[in-house]
């Protein structure tokens, strides 16, 4: 009888163990589930959002109607962040806040862009985006710390842009060329 009983213990205590391995399992399973899930949906949220000013031009993406003043217009971007690359989701709105037309284009680099050089523009130190929709490329400025972004026209801010993009794309190119950092 004493064997019968300690058998039987002995199974409840496989039992449980078995249910701890298991329940252990899910928790872990859930758990990397949870965090899978919030990582993939980063690239669904935007990392910041932005009004074109008043002062500034439309971006050539977008096309108003010949009677329609660009004071009857606002544009907001989103900027997206995920594993394949930097996106920015511009959207042009009525005056009654209804979205009239979208643009989605490609942000060059992998962060935001600041001239080396402090003379190169009055008021440094801007920050630039170069965003891509379609063909056509646009500088993008964000002054200071506002959530408001400004197209530039400024040929030297462009040229100064692509010239640090050559250099640091070729820069880039060399240092995985010979291994260094």
């Amino acid at each position: 009888m004493e064997c019968n009983v300690i058998r039987q213990i002995g199974k409840f205590s496989e039992i449980r163990s078995v249910s701890r391995n298991v329940s252990t399992r899910l928790a872990m399973f859930f758990m990397l589930f949870a965090i899978g899930l919030l990582a993939a949906s980063c690239g669904y949220f935007p990392e910041a959002s932005f009004s074109l000013s008043s002062e500034s031009r439309v971006p050539k993406w977008f096309h108003l109607k010949p009677d329609q003043a660009r004071e009857s217009v606002s544009i907001s971007v989103d900027y997206y962040v995920s594993s394949s690359g930097r996106r920015a989701e511009f959207m042009l709105r009525d005056r009654n806040g209804r979205v009239v037309s979208r643009a989605t284009g490609t942000m060059v680099g992998l962060q935001p862009h600041r001239l080396s050089r402090a003379g190169a523009h009055p008021k440094s130190p801007y920050v630039y985006e170069i965003v891509i929709v379609g063909e056509i490329s646009e500088v993008i400025e964000h002054r200071d710390m506002e959530p408001v972004f400004y197209v530039n026209d400024d040929p030297r801010v462009r040229a100064e842009l692509e010239e640090e993009l050559r250099r640091g794309y070729s820069s880039e190119r060399r240092e995985k060329a010979t291994g260094s950092n």
